[in-house]
């Protein structure tokens, strides 16, 4: 959960994938 600039966080990606 790291503050990432992009709309959608690595965090959220990964775990949607």
């Amino acid at each position: 959960m790291d503050p990432d600039p992009t709309p959608l966080p690595k965090w959220r990606i990964r775990a949607f994938r």
